[in-house]
């Protein structure tokens, strides 16, 4: 996981600047945006039994994964909307599917193709636990967020391509015997954004 997030970091720091000089079309942004992301993403699901106290953690599990995002730009430099995307995968006995929807700002600093982004909203997990107690299979909601970087470039006049990072935690606090049960997901992804300007 580590490794991925510093390929990541070390294509943005050094070929961002490259693709900024390299022409293209100029980052419009005014009006509606609708954006979609593909890659790879870390989970870890983490508990505590209330039974003994002891604390559960599964292991980084990874597979695909990616989202889907609409939001408006009022101008060049952000833009604010919803992200909504998803998770599921069996972690040694921690087998988790987990949905979240947020509310997310991104800036782009100078209104170029550089940007940040955090939101918060809310998520759903649904948590399958074999103990020697029984087998928990349940649902819960709670608070999510999330906070990512990454960089486009404008590969037409309303598309944009680029590279992401993204850091999501969702925490739903008890299910059945389990409770503080939360999961932390990161993901590298490329992105595909469209600006109806």
């Amino acid at each position: 996981m580590n490794r991925a997030c510093l390929l990541l970091a070390t294509v943005l720091l050094v070929g961002a600047p490259g693709l900024a000089h390299a022409g293209g079309h100029s980052n419009t942004r005014d009006g509606w945006v609708y954006g979609m992301n593909m890659g790879w993403g870390w989970a870890q699901a983490r508990a505590t039994d209330t039974f003994d106290d002891s604390s559960i953690e599964s292991r980084w599990i990874d597979d695909i994964t990616g989202g889907l995002r609409v939001a408006f730009a009022p101008d060049d430099t952000w833009t604010y909307g919803l992200d909504l995307s998803g998770w599921t995968e069996p972690a040694e006995g921690l087998d988790e599917t987990i949905y979240w929807i947020l509310a997310q700002f991104r800036y782009f600093p100078g209104g170029e193709g550089l940007f940040v982004h955090a939101g918060a909203g809310l998520g759903a997990l649904n948590l399958t636990y074999v103990a020697p107690q029984g087998t928990v299979t349940q649902t819960n909601g709670g608070l999510a967020w999330g906070v990512g970087a990454g960089y486009e470039y404008r590969v037409t006049p309303t598309l944009a391509v680029g590279l992401s990072y993204d850091y999501r935690h969702v925490s739903v606090g008890e299910i059945s015997y389990l409770d503080d049960v939360a999961t932390s997901i990161h993901g590298a992804t490329l992105t595909a954004t469209w600006y109806m300007n």
